[in-house]
């Protein structure tokens, strides 16, 4: 079992760095051509690879007992995983969300604020002797107030 956890930490950390590395290339490409396409492409496989890995990683450090390490990974998973997801349904629905895209965009908004309040509450040992700041400060954090979508009528 350590291999398989390797491994996909393995892919996670070489998906992060991929994904830094191509999240440059649109900035100096021109907007709309091929490469500009085609590595934005490549970035959001990559960061969907780094959100679902650090989901995985997630479960699995809580499943060993690592508590504060599994919610602080699930956490920052999740506030990947929301922008990542209101991008690319942006670019794929420019005249509006449809119906499905509002529910998947709310089910992420409510787990992010579940998990916040999980996140504050071990931080301040709630659930626990010990409390960690750094589940504090992630608990609180404001991740996006609304989007422009989301405050209008369609």
């Amino acid at each position: 079992m350590d291999s398989l956890f390797q491994m996909l930490l393995g892919l996670h950390v070489v998906a992060g760095f991929t994904s830094i590395a191509l999240f440059f290339v649109p900035a100096i490409a021109k907007k709309g051509g091929e490469l500009h396409n085609r590595s934005g492409r490549w970035y959001t496989y990559m960061m969907w690879t780094v959100v679902v890995t650090a989901a995985v990683l997630c479960g699995w450090q809580y499943g060993r007992g690592y508590t504060y390490s599994s919610l602080f990974l699930g956490i920052i998973s999740l506030l990947t995983a929301r922008p990542l997801y209101y991008g690319i349904a942006v670019l794929r629905n420019k005249k509006g969300p449809s119906e499905r895209m509002r529910k998947i965009d709310f089910g992420l908004r409510l787990a992010l604020g579940l998990f916040s309040i999980l996140m504050v509450g071990t931080g301040l040992g709630w659930w626990g002797t010990n409390g960690h700041n750094l589940n504090i400060i992630f608990g609180v954090a404001k991740t996006d107030p609304g989007s422009a979508w989301a405050q209008r009528d369609v």
